[in-house]
């Protein structure tokens, strides 16, 4: 048991109700999440719709529309959610996009496609401060399959001709698009492209494609990589260990290099894909919505910066292992800020469909007594 660790009544009834409460199907239009369920499923709009106004910056002359393809056969459009709260972009600056709604304010650097900040609005702070080393995404190829076993955002940039990075903004569905174009010439050729689809609501979502054609297998994919925070700030940290672990500040005391990253699914480890944590600057929460037909292992959780002191840093790591010649889509990560636990985890729930699965006492039948004795 963690010294610093704490199990909230509060806590565990929220998170019994991801795996315990049948809960009926929400009617009527569909909601956001099913929507992007519905785009994941069905070939999805990720990626498409080239002909729609944009602002755009840098366009490559050369997308792999062809790879494209063969994981979005169905380029049709699809509906327009509407506003409830005002979504802006704005590429005045001359290195950060910025863009937000009325609950919170992302930025993006011009050279690579990293977050500098998400800002919490209910703070007027910035509860995260970007990605680590200026890396929105990772790759690592398999072990010991070649010596720079590394590959990420941050070795791509504007301009750059062997690893050009590029961005797109898509006014139609609210929608940036991020390009990391990889010289064929480059001895690890890796083609990524990363939609950042902001809602009028408090989330924002991030979803990536990328095409291997490095000869080599990619491992595991960092995404979002290492979003980083300050430990002075850190109220509670909450994983969603059984029956749910609320981590509080003093846990980077415990030892140098503290840190904390478990698998999910599987045992021992947690029951769902998601992290959260209240600061002095605001909250945050993580999780992924899961593709209809497939789990990925995935690996996170909270880890000590030794290289920037008084920091930590959030892991979240897939590992899909993309072998050369593939393409892989990653699920959709989706980014609540300023929202408790409750709300989040609810939304974890819904935006999963967990109320479309059996109850356990529907599963278990005659056993159920049994069972929950």
């Amino acid at each position: 048991m963690l010294t610093h660790a704490k199990v909230l009544g509060l806590t565990i009834a929220a998170l019994l109700i991801l795996t315990l409460a049948p809960g009926p199907a929400t009617a009527g239009a569909p909601t956001h999440a099913a929507e992007s369920l519905n785009r994941l499923s069905n070939g999805g709009a990720y990626f498409t719709d080239f002909s729609a106004p944009s602002v755009v910056q840098n366009s490559p002359t050369s997308l792999s529309i062809s790879a494209i393809a063969r994981v979005f056969p169905n380029l049709t459009g699809y509906e327009t959610v509407a506003a409830q709260s005002p979504i802006y972009f704005d590429a005045s600056d001359p290195d950060v996009l910025v863009l937000g709604n009325d609950y919170y304010e992302i930025g993006i650097a011009k050279t690579n496609g990293a977050l500098t900040y998400i800002l919490d609005k209910t703070t007027g702070e910035q509860v995260s401060a970007g990605s680590r080393y200026g890396c929105l995404w990772g790759g690592v190829f398999e072990a010991a399959s070649q010596p720079n076993d590394y590959v990420g955002g941050c070795l791509y940039e504007r301009d750059y001709p062997d690893r050009e990075f590029t961005w797109e903004w898509r006014p139609v569905d609210n929608r940036l698009v991020l390009r990391y174009i990889a010289n064929p010439e480059h001895y690890a050729e890796v083609n990524v492209w990363v939609d950042i689809t902001l809602s009028t609501e408090h989330w924002f979502d991030m979803h990536l494609f990328l095409e291997n054609k490095s000869g080599y297998t990619v491992e595991r994919v960092l995404f979002p990589s290492d979003l980083m925070f300050h430990q002075a700030d850190l109220q509670e940290l909450l994983l969603p260990i059984m029956p749910g672990v609320v981590l509080k500040p003093g846990i980077f005391d415990l030892h140098e290099d503290y840190s904390h990253v478990v698998h999910y699914p599987g045992w021992p480890g947690v029951f769902a894909d998601y992290q959260a944590l209240d600061s002095t600057k605001g909250r945050l929460a993580v999780y992924t919505i899961h593709k209809l037909d497939e789990i990925i292992s995935t690996w996170l959780g909270p880890i000590e910066d030794s290289e920037h002191p008084g920091s930590f840093y959030l892991y979240h790591t897939f590992y899909p292992g993309i072998t050369d010649q593939d393409v892989w889509t990653s699920p959709t990560v989706r980014v609540q800020v300023g929202q408790p636990y409750p709300q989040t985890l609810a939304a974890y729930r819904t935006h999963n469909h967990f109320a479309d699965f059996p109850a356990l006492r529907e599963k278990a039948g005659a056993r159920y007594d049994q069972l929950v004795k």
